[in-house]
């Protein structure tokens, strides 16, 4: 089953920055998305996600554990971070005009998370602002910056997956924040469940926020599949191995 938006120019205002024509063509292109019921799916790749997420923790137990010991030594404040995030929103939205849309766009709200990653930043910095973009910024640590480069800052994310709030590949969550100010299209994010790693973090740019960059997770939620999901892992690990986190 799929669902079908009417469009009105009105509901492509972007969260950040002014209305411009690219958003515009992509908003089209598509508003005819669909919430399928893909329980087959994802019923597999929770099987997947618990399995792999297992293994990796009993491997990369010692990983972690030495990860710990070297935060603790380089700076005060807490190993692991916690962060809210909006994650999936489950409820069905089936829209069949403007004002339906407009209703809808105005109470959609993900399920809140707490994501969980090695602290990779100095204790005092805000747990709630933009990203780093550089690994000169001066709220990263000397331990965080490798950490970020290496992407093992992720690893806690496994326990996530675990406990069902993530899956190994989809989208990046957001901070509430910033999904506060999504358009309708920017909504289309949260779908499906969010991941440990997806399109954006092997194709997207580092000069942008992530919902800026919409074309990688939208074609993601419209074509996902396990053959798409093992080639973005297989990908995230090369694109580990080039050390361009930033």
């Amino acid at each position: 089953m799929s669902t079908k938006m009417a469009i009105n120019e009105h509901f492509l205002e972007p969260a950040i920055g002014t209305p411009n024509l690219d958003r515009m063509r992509m908003f089209y292109q598509y508003a005819d998305i669909a919430w399928p019921c893909e329980q087959r799916l994802d019923l597999v790749k929770r099987i997947l996600d618990i399995s792999f997420a297992l293994i990796g923790i009993v491997l990369l137990s010692p990983v972690m554990i030495l990860i710990a010991i070297i935060i603790k030594l380089d700076s005060p404040g807490p190993v692991i971070f916690k962060q809210k995030r909006v994650g999936q929103d489950r409820r069905r939205h089936f829209i069949n005009n403007s004002r339906s849309l407009n209703r809808r766009h105005s109470d959609r709200k993900g399920r809140i998370i707490k994501i969980y990653k090695f602290r990779s930043m100095r204790q005092e910095s805000k747990q709630y602002d933009v990203s780093p973009h550089d690994a000169m910024d001066n709220r990263i640590t000397r331990t965080g910056k490798y950490l970020r480069l290496t992407c093992l800052d992720e690893l806690p994310q496994l326990f996530n997956v675990l406990k069902g709030d993530l899956s190994l590949v989809g989208p990046r969550p957001e901070m509430e924040f910033i999904v506060g100010k999504y358009s309708p299209v920017e909504s289309l994010r949260l779908t499906v469940k969010p991941g440990i790693t997806g399109p954006w973090q092997i194709y997207g740019s580092r000069d942008k926020f992530i919902h800026e960059d919409l074309k990688y997770d939208l074609d993601y939620i419209r074509n996902r599949s396990l053959k798409m999901d093992i080639s973005i892992l297989l990908k995230t690990f090369l694109f580990i191995f080039k050390l361009n986190n930033f």
